[in-house]
Formats: C-alpha cells, sequence, structure tokens
C-alpha cells in the first residue's frame, strides 16, 4: 500500500477475489463458488477406520459436494459448491460434522473458507501489457472444486507469452487464445459432468459409483493419465446417442 513499481508487463495471480482482473475488467465470464473445511480430531478407533478410505457425499449442496480426507493424526473435513450464492453451505458444513457417524466425538475444529471461481464463458483474459492466470483467471474444475493443475499449466503459459512479448512484442492474446483451447475445454466439459453427477446424486451413484467401468474412467481423470475431453469420447463410444447429456 503506498508503493509503486514499474514494469514492462504484469501477470496477475492474486487469486480469486484479487484486484488486477476486477480494475482491469478480465475474466468476467467467472462464477464465484465457495468452500469451507476444516481440521478435525477424532478418537483413534474412528481414525483408523477413515484412514482407509476417502468419503464424498453429494445431494446436500446444489452443485457441491461434501468430503472427508485422511490426513495422518487428523481428518480434513470440507463442504464446498461452484454454484454463487447458496447459503446453505455452512449449514451443510455443520450438518455433516454432527451427523457422520466417523465424526463422532470430534474435537479441535480449525475451519477456513476460500472462494471457488470457474470460467463459465469465453472472455479476454489480458489486456495489452497484462495478463491473469490461475484462480484469477476462473480455472478451477467445477466437478472436483480442484484448480492446481490450471494453476500450474495457466502459469507456465504465462510465463512462456511472457518471454515471447519482451523479446519481440508478441501479443498477449495468444496467451488467451491458448487457456481457451486448453484449459476452458477441460473446464466446460467438467461443467457438463457436474451438472449430471452433483445435481442428480441417484443418477451419480446408478451410472458412476455402481459402475466400476465409469470409476475407472474418473480415475483416470484425477490421476491425470486422461483428460475430460477423452472421457467425454469415451463415454460417447460406450454408449448410445440416446445417452448424450451434453
Amino acid at each position: 500500500k503506498g508503493v509503486w513499481h514499474r514494469a514492462s508487463m504484469l501477470i496477475g495471480a492474486d487469486g480469486a477475489t484479487g484486484i488486477v482482473a476486477r480494475s482491469l475488467g478480465l475474466a468476467r465470464g467467472v462464477r464465484l463458488g465457495a468452500a469451507i473445511e476444516g481440521e478435525v480430531r477424532v478418537p483413534n478407533p474412528q481414525l483408523l477406520s477413515a484412514q482407509r478410505s476417502i468419503q464424498f457425499d453429494m445431494g446436500a449442496l446444489p452443485a457441491g459436494y461434501r468430503w472427508i480426507f485422511p490426513k495422518g493424526d487428523h481428518l480434513n473435513v470440507g463442504s464446498c459448491t461452484t454454484r454463487e450464492k447458496v447459503r446453505s453451505i455452512k449449514s451443510s458444513f455443520h450438518d455433516f460434522l454432527d451427523l457422520n457417524p466417523a465424526l463422532r466425538g470430534f474435537s479441535d475444529l480449525t475451519m477456513t473458507g476460500a472462494p471457488l471461481p470457474c470460467l463459465m464463458t469465453p472472455c479476454a483474459l489480458n489486456t495489452y501489457r497484462t495478463l491473469v492466470c490461475g484462480d484469477s483467471a476462473g480455472l478451477v474444475d467445477p466437478l472436483t472444486a480442484e484448480g492446481i493443475q490450471y494453476a500450474i499449466e495457466s502459469g507456465i503459459f504465462a510465463a512462456e507469452a511472457a518471454v515471447d512479448f519482451l523479446r519481440d512484442g508478441s501479443p498477449l492474446g495468444a496467451y488467451t487464445e491458448r487457456v481457451l483451447r486448453t484449459a476452458f475445454v477441460e473446464i466446460s466439459i467438467a461443467e457438463k459432468f457436474a451438472r449430471l453427477l452433483l445435481d442428480h446424486p441417484y443418477v451419480s451413484f446408478k451410472v458412476g459409483v455402481n459402475n466400476s467401468k465409469v470409476n475407472a474412467l474418473f480415475a483416470d481423470i484425477v490421476s491425470g493419465r486422461k483428460t475430460y475431453l477423452e472421457v467425454y469420447e469415451e463415454i460417447k463410444r460406450r454408449f448410445s446417442r440416446k445417452f448424450y447429456f451434453m
């Protein structure tokens, strides 16, 4: 505050509510969801049991889910949605703490919240001398609410665009075009999967959780072995055209 810096260009990586995109009118196609997570301790028998699995609970929130991840001597518990203005996210989180048997008798709750920005429509991610990446550009997966992969990928794109710009004045618009034909394509397909799986938990269970082949496809996505686009094309090949939901 009160300190001025001069530079030939600027890369905005200041998060979902950062000042760079907002002040320059970039990433206007972003929808802002939210997440709440907590670190909790539970009695040892429950901890040992919870360490053998990861829990996902779908259906309690629109376009969202709740989770329990084991983390050494404690559990990470959370609730998230990629929809805007979902007022029930906090109460849903506390209901999960109170009602889930794996969390009975928990203690030492440390709770934090964060916005989840999802790029829903194509839009500018650069000006003449500025660009935004990661959460600043809304590059978050609307199905899993994960953004690290896109932050790294767009950060690499941004660095390469910066080198070209500083070396020979190459337009930064090439950065926006690159993000839109890569990360944005993946986010768009993930949004379609999210509408089916998160908004319709019964279908999600029948088609996904209860189907080992679909489970394997999503394991491939999470592990990075396949992209959403590759999985979508594979599902289209496996099922009849009547099944197309996108």
